[in-house]
């Protein structure tokens, strides 16, 4: 059993921000922190959850110490991605390659995702390098099957297993009792600076919803990739030129005055570096209800009742494979209360506790199947 990971990629959590600037967190992200509780899934899975990060040279210089390259995916398999220096670097090697929890990214009905010719590269190399690669639902499967890439096997994404172990996360639904905007989290979708979330397409009009009813009834807001809240939330805002940039942009976000904008992300804005702090700090909350699909995990992992608004095939996969209580988007033109009513109303958990065994039998598998070892927390 092959037992030396070459991990590729991001570390998983950074934990102490202290003295880190904000660009320089986002950008030990990957751009987007949720990122962290599949990585750090796959490290603890991998027996590598200790090992500091180290850039791509250092692997260049020491490859013969590893077996395999582990490569913890995401939502690769789209057209705003290009993996063609990654498969760089496993062509310069001869190890084999272990992939997990890669994803197909596509408006809903859309067609296949027109990929760059680093991705196709990647895809390629991988399959070739691997016994099978694991991938996060069938529409995943289907996509890459279009494309000639056979060896697929669906497991989902690593989160839950590599953080829970082998005991299934327990709600705690009496915490549906008493809910107030206080302790009702709620997420929404942005990233950075781009000005694509103020037109008129339907998700980006639904996702911006979210951002100002959580504002004006000042619920606590999950944040994972919004660079402008981020400052705020971590109190981040001596450099006059970015504070400027920043309140520019939130001011059409929030259509708020600045000084509420800076009092409500600085007093609710949750953003989390280290998984573990993650995990603890929003268990203190009643209910999540998101459109990010590693912010609902983390609500479950923390024994929160947690709600997925779907609004792409992706997010659809995603809660159709664990089983997690969801609702379709399509269906709201903007959030509102009744959403929340009708989420703590009609949560139910039992599918995602049935396909449980399934997700946890079919990791093992795979696994083995790539014959590499891997160490799980005990019940």
């Amino acid at each position: 059993m092959k037992s030396k990971p070459l991990f590729t990629g991001i570390a998983g959590g950074i934990p102490s921000t202290e003295g880190v600037q904000v660009e320089n967190l986002i950008g030990r992200s990957g751009l987007n922190t949720g990122n962290f509780l599949f990585v750090r899934a796959l490290r603890n899975l991998l027996g590598t959850s200790d090992d500091i990060y180290r850039d791509e040279s250092y692997y260049r210089r020491s490859v013969e110490a590893y077996d395999y390259i582990a490569i913890s995916a995401a939502n690769w398999v789209n057209p705003g991605v290009n993996l063609g220096g990654l498969a760089d670097f496993i062509e310069s090697t001869d190890l084999p390659c272990l992939v997990v929890g890669l994803g197909a990214q596509a408006s809903f009905g859309g067609k296949d995702p027109k990929l760059t010719e680093g991705t196709k590269r990647f895809l390629s190399v991988v399959s070739e390098r691997s016994k099978s690669i694991s991938v996060r639902g069938e529409y995943t499967q289907d996509v890459l099957n279009r494309m000639g890439i056979k060896n697929t096997r669906v497991t989902g994404c690593p989160s839950l297993l590599g953080l829970s172990g082998r005991t299934v996360p327990k709600v705690d639904m009496s915490k549906l009792e008493g809910l107030e905007p206080s302790n009702t989290i709620l997420q929404s979708t942005r990233h950075g600076f781009s000005d694509s979330v103020f037109n008129d397409d339907p998700i980006h009009v639904f996702n911006m919803s979210i951002y100002r009813y959580a504002f004006q009834n000042q619920h606590p807001l999950l944040l994972q990739s919004e660079k402008p809240d981020i400052y705020l939330s971590m109190k981040r805002n001596n450099n006059a030129e970015i504070y400027k940039k920043n309140m520019q942009f939130l001011e059409r976000v929030y259509e708020s005055p600045q000084r509420q904008i800076e009092e409500y992300l600085g007093k609710s804005g949750l953003i989390f570096w280290d998984v573990e702090k993650w995990i603890r700090g929003i268990s203190e909350y009643n209910m999540l209800i998101g459109t990010r699909i590693h912010g609902v995990i983390s609500g479950i992992l923390s024994g929160l009742p947690s709600v997925l608004l779907i609004h792409d095939e992706r997010t659809k996969e995603m809660a159709e494979f664990f089983g997690l209580p969801n609702i379709d988007s399509q269906g709201f033109p903007r959030f509102d209360k009744c959403l929340i009513d009708r989420a703590a109303e009609t949560i139910n958990l039992d599918n995602f506790y049935r396909t449980w065994d399934d997700y946890y039998s079919r990791f093992i598998e795979y696994f083995s199947e790539n014959e590499v070892s891997i160490t799980l927390k005990s019940d």
